[in-house]
């Protein structure tokens, strides 16, 4: 392994507090199930890899990471080179992913893979974007076998319902302002449309999911498509954030299909991604909005 970076002090706290969590549980003979909860921009993979890092010097692996979705696979192994961790030690276990390495030290999972495959013998497991709950995870981390391997979950918004089912300690190195006022992240404003314009959602259905009461996606689609909502985002955006690099979050496919085609033809360089986007193609228009000719991506989580 390379040589370790220097972690800011909110990453060192980060692991700190985690040692504590895991001694606290350890001393009321629970098993280890701590949420580590810091905002984006944090540098959470940072603190995972530190943490992989330890355990494998230590002698405890192979360290499962799971990810919630297969575009964060590459992105996650990425974040653990620059990290420090050699590449020859991360395997990754996603469908027919070029990386499996079944022997490498760490691996990088997604649980709609894992679920289907053996299981690895995993010495600790860590749950990016925790709060998703994918139910095959929240099975292990119940099964009666799992119960002495630590788990340790990483969110920005651990506010998904019944999570305290499942794990048993919070820990929060860092806010958001506190990291703004340290200088990590950068102070945000926020716009809001004017009152007569503001969607209406008292008629959108909303319904449980793993992660508790939420919207029904076609329903609220079709009110944040309404074309004055739609015409004021791209109107807002060209007084107040022309010549900023601008990432766009929509609900689904046909939400972000109407706003890139109303910023195209207001004569916004716009693109799209959604989870179909190949690889390349994603490079590709990442390298377009580095450069600057593409002012805007349009998205959907």
């Amino acid at each position: 392994m390379s040589d370790r970076r220097t972690l800011h002090p909110h990453q060192f706290r980060a692991l700190d507090l985690m040692r504590q969590s895991w001694a606290r549980q350890r001393a009321n003979g629970q098993p280890i199930r701590t949420v580590v909860q810091a905002p984006t921009g944090a540098g959470k993979t940072v603190v995972m890899a530190t943490t992989a890092r330890s355990l494998i010097l230590n002698k405890v692996r192979p360290v499962g990471i799971f990810v919630p979705r297969k575009q964060l696979v590459d992105q996650t192994v990425s974040q653990l080179e620059a990290a420090g961790i050699q590449p020859g030690e991360i395997g990754v276990i996603q469908g027919d992913h070029k990386r499996v390495k079944p022997l490498a030290d760490i691996q990088i999972c997604t649980p709609q893979t894992l679920q289907n495959r053996s299981i690895p013998p995993f010495g600790l497991v860590m749950v990016d974007e925790m709060h998703e709950q994918f139910r095959w995870t929240r099975d292990l981390i119940r099964h009666p076998e799992w119960q002495n391997v630590p788990f340790l979950g990483f969110s920005a918004t651990p506010w998904s319902k019944g999570l305290g089912t499942y794990w048993n300690d919070l820990v929060v190195p860092a806010t958001t302002q506190e990291l703004i006022d340290d200088g990590y992240l950068s102070p945000f404003k926020v716009f809001a449309p004017p009152s007569g314009i503001r969607p209406d959602l008292s008629g959108v259905a909303t319904s449980n999911q793993a992660q508790g009461l939420d919207y029904v996606v076609g329903q609220l689609s079709t009110e944040m498509r309404k074309a004055p909502l739609v015409a004021d985002a791209v109107s807002t955006w060209k007084v107040l954030a022309r010549g900023r690099p601008t990432l766009v979050f929509a609900v689904d496919r046909a939400h972000a299909d109407a706003l890139q085609q109303l910023y195209c033809r207001a004569g916004v360089a716009a693109e799209y991604i959604d989870a179909r986007t190949p690889m390349n193609e994603r490079e590709e228009i990442r390298l377009r909005m580095e450069r600057g000719d593409a002012e805007v991506v349009v998205n959907i989580a």
